[in-house]
């Protein structure tokens, strides 16, 4: 294994959110507690730990969870070192199951911003209900999250939009399932008017390679951001950044049949550089920009 370290990210997306990476096989934590909600996946190894009394122990086939301000006292082996230590205000400690060592990604969310998607869910209490959750769909989920929120800028290029849609499509997820009921509510009763669909596609459509934040889209329409993106994906079966990227991949495609270069359309088209068009383009078309235009209008 690697030399022990902790990597951590800071994602603009979402103010007050950190990210993080533990490698770990000698290093144990001493108590501690966290002021924030972390949910924790082991990608490598596993980890034994000790939560309101009970033994736990987790590997990459389960997700951990922990609240602010509980306490808990934990023998972490993988993942759960990381989550438990930058876990919300839990009282805990941890080191390896094995000599094997782990590999923990953690998530930690601001407590207002699990308040805010809970107050939008009518939640009466927000918090999780159980440390660990057996959900491989979840832990798919979760590391796909995990790694673009830590990807570089320069290889994602402003996709604030996607970091915010995916951050709150995963939170409000794990919420419904995974904490306090929901209050009885009708959460399915509002949708975007036809009228205000057409004025975001018509937005898009007006500014393809304008970098879109959600609060601004959902400012447009006087909702809150969990509105907007609620709605949207009721009304599309899209979320914002998946309806903006395949927009644009359609006009790119038009561009091409009129002779238009990649490079060129790549740029216009709201692209980072066209490695990223291209990527976007085969996983979308199932054939590069290039041969897609050599296909239908010759070399």
């Amino acid at each position: 294994m690697q030399k022990e370290c902790i990597h951590y990210w800071h994602n603009p997306s979402i103010a007050g959110m950190e990210i993080s990476r533990a490698r770990l096989q000698h290093f144990t934590f001493p108590k501690h507690v966290h002021l924030d909600y972390h949910i924790g996946l082991i990608t490598e190894g596993s980890q034994r730990y000790t939560h309101k009394g009970q033994g736990y122990h987790v590997n990459n086939t389960v997700l951990s969870t922990l609240n602010p301000d509980e306490v808990h006292d934990e023998v972490h082996d993988e993942v759960h070192d990381e989550v438990h230590d930058e876990v919300h205000d839990e009282v805990h400690d941890g080191e390896s199951y094995q000599n094997e060592g782990y590999t923990a990604n953690v998530l930690s969310l601001p407590i207002h911003y699990i308040n805010h998607i809970a107050q939008e869910l009518h939640h009466s209490d927000c918090f999780f209900s159980h440390a660990i959750l057996p959900d491989p769909a979840f832990c798919h989920a979760f590391l796909n999250l995990h790694s673009l929120l830590t990807q570089q800028e320069e290889q994602h290029h402003d996709n604030r939009l996607l970091k915010e849609t995916a951050t709150m499509a995963f939170t409000t997820e794990l919420l419904l399932r995974h904490s306090q009921k929901v209050q009885s509510t009708h959460l399915h009763q509002f949708s975007l008017s036809n009228k205000q669909l057409i004025a975001v596609k018509s937005l898009f459509n007006k500014n393809l390679t304008h970098y879109f934040k959600l609060e601004d889209l959902a400012n447009q329409l006087d909702l809150s951001q969990f509105q907007f993106l609620r709605q949207f994906k009721q009304a599309t079966g899209m979320t914002p950044h998946a309806y903006l990227k395949r927009l644009r991949l359609e006009h790119a495609k038009k561009a091409l049949l009129k002779g238009g270069t990649s490079t060129n359309i790549a740029h216009d088209m709201g692209f980072f550089d066209q490695s990223h068009f291209n990527k976007a383009f085969k996983e979308a078309y199932l054939i590069t920009p290039s041969h897609f235009q050599r296909r239908l209008i010759g070399s």
